[in-house]
């Protein structure tokens, strides 16, 4: 869907701010009451905040030269003396950023800066940053209508492939975040994110909305930009408690990698969307939400009509727990590839408090699917590729300002050719990426707590 489009494009062109990535994020309700000692609530709290946090760590990566400048692809290792295969390799980890948030009657503000870094000893270039920043403004026009725009940035310098992650929308003015643990090609990029939309509700059950969004991610020698827009309009309706209608259209348009041609997909948003809470008792912590939609997307003479939605289950255990579940169906574009992707996507997560000083968290996914309008159309299995993810992470609080984490990450991703990849892309790779880290978390400024914060 539309929505999904943007997920993956905004944290493709800011994937290096230092918070936590979204799949490690507390699911369940947003207003549950944060219990643990390391770190705080969030922004939610407070009507004004300013955090900084940094992280310092070693870990172990069996693949690091992908990200580190050299390949991926065994062609590349070979030129490299490492006989075709990657090694294991150690390296350092560096994390800084800035998190700031204002929350008024009328306006909410929110900023963020990071840069996220690895250092790898025995290269010719060792240390390989990044550095993200981001702008949001929500401002209440009236009682019925408001305005919010967001402005991304990042330098980047590796290509990453994120298919299959499970990003959820971050707050006002915070990017999205992509570990190096993803990045499957070193390569120079500044990419950039702006979108604009406006909501008037009208009446006490409907209402409508108007969007635009533009995306550009570039090189320095530009053989490798990418860019897209989106524009578009809903109509939404309540039906009853908990379901609703809607009736939209988008229009997307992409301009991939060395190609004159445009991607151009007409979204028919016409659709029901599901969201309440499961009405048995044993169930009463669960919810369960999906939408529905249909697009058309031309490229290269070819035209291909799909079904596309999303669903989400969500259940929360005890006070401190939560897991979820989720589905996806979407298209969407990805830098260096000069054909779109259609893909299914499987995610699972499950995080929560082990002790009040011990956070866990843990996630799973797969996708499946086809790149290029031609291949998906007729189910070619010539252009079909497949990833797989998991990662799993404990943190220690040791004070509510200082603590000791550690995480494990696994990725792997196949395509049944060489077809349609870019030069220097490995047809299949898998990654295993183990760290241990300090993290420091401290609350600059914190001012006019909300009286329905939760505690």
């Amino acid at each position: 869907m539309t929505s999904s489009i943007l997920r993956i494009v905004c944290a493709v062109v800011a994937a290096c701010c230092v918070a936590t990535p979204s799949w490690a994020q507390q699911a369940g309700r947003v207003d549950r009451p944060y219990r643990g000692l390391f770190g705080g609530g969030g922004a939610g709290e407070f009507d004004q905040s300013l955090v900084a946090n940094a992280s310092l760590g070693v870990g172990l990566d069996n693949n690091i030269l992908a990200v580190s400048g050299i390949a991926s692809d065994a062609q590349e290792l070979q030129s490299q003396n490492y006989g075709g295969r990657s090694r294991i390799q150690d390296y350092g980890y560096l994390a800084g950023g800035l998190s700031y948030s204002l929350s008024k009657s009328r306006v909410s503000v929110g900023a963020s800066l990071g840069t996220v870094g690895q250092y790898v000893p025995n290269i010719a270039s060792p240390y390989v940053p990044s550095y993200s920043g981001s702008v949001g403004v929500s401002l209440k026009l009236s009682r019925r209508s408001q305005l919010t725009a967001n402005q991304n940035f990042a330098l980047q310098p590796y290509n990453v492939l994120v298919l299959g992650l499970p990003l959820s929308e971050p707050a006002l003015g915070q990017a999205a975040v992509i570990e190096p643990t993803f990045g499957v090609r070193r390569e120079d990029r500044v990419g950039q994110v702006s979108d604009v939309g406006f909501t008037r509700q009208i009446g006490r059950r409907a209402s409508v909305g108007l969007a635009y969004s533009r995306m550009r991610s570039s090189t320095a020698s530009g053989e490798d930009d990418l860019s897209s827009q989106m524009a578009s309009a809903r109509f939404s309706t309540a039906l009853t408690k908990g379901l609703g209608a809607h009736l939209g259209y988008a229009y997307t348009e992409g301009r991939l990698p060395g190609e004159t041609l445009k991607v151009v997909e007409h979204n028919i948003d016409a659709g029901l969307d599901y969201a309440r809470t499961l009405g048995l008792t044993v169930s009463r912590r669960t919810k369960l939400s999906f939408s529905t939609g249909s697009s058309i997307v031309s490229y290269r003479r070819h035209t291909l009509f799909r079904l596309t939605g999303t669903a989400t289950l969500t259940h929360e255990i005890a006070r401190s727990w939560a897991a979820s579940l989720s589905y996806d169906r979407g298209m969407g574009f990805i830098e260096r590839f000069r054909e779109p992707f259609f893909s299914d996507s499987v995610t699972l997560g499950v995080n929560g408090l082990i002790a009040r000083r011990l956070n866990f968290r843990s996630a799973a996914g797969a996708v499946r699917g086809n790149l290029g309008v031609a291949g998906e159309a007729a189910q070619q299995s010539a252009n079909a590729f497949r990833s797989y993810f998991g990662t799993t992470g404990l943190t220690m609080g040791l004070t509510r300002s200082l603590g000791l984490g550690t995480d494990y990450t696994y990725y792997q991703y196949g395509f049944s050719q060489l077809q349609g990849l870019p030069t220097g892309v490995a047809r299949q790779m898998g990654r295993h990426s183990a760290r241990i880290y300090l993290s420091v978390w401290v609350p600059i400024l914190q001012r006019g707590r909300r009286t329905n914060a939760p505690r």
